[in-house]
């Protein structure tokens, strides 16, 4: 399998902090032209231990993964397929 040639810049987040400095990164990186599929924010852990809220603005603006679902963001990278938008169904 070879992967799409693409830039992709991540965004790793760990704390409430980190996700609120990532979402102002995303937001910048679509006013400087970079599509979708070129951003993605890492979280880690699982979904259901980050804010809907917080999940919902972040994935406005890039594919949302997650530590504990790397598969998910092996494929993005290396198939340019996105995380699911709904999590809770990711996770079930």
């Amino acid at each position: 399998m070879s992967a799409p040639k693409r830039e992709v810049l991540v965004q790793a987040a760990s704390s409430k902090q980190a996700v609120e400095h990532a979402l102002v990164l995303v937001q910048q990186l679509a006013r400087a032209s970079y599509s979708t599929e070129q951003r993605l924010v890492l979280l880690s852990g699982r979904a259901d231990e980050w804010s809907p809220d917080q999940l919902d603005l972040l994935a406005d603006n890039a594919p949302v993964g997650f530590a504990t679902e790397m598969r998910m963001v092996d494929r993005f990278l290396k198939e340019a397929k996105a995380p699911p938008r709904l999590w809770a169904s990711a996770n079930n």
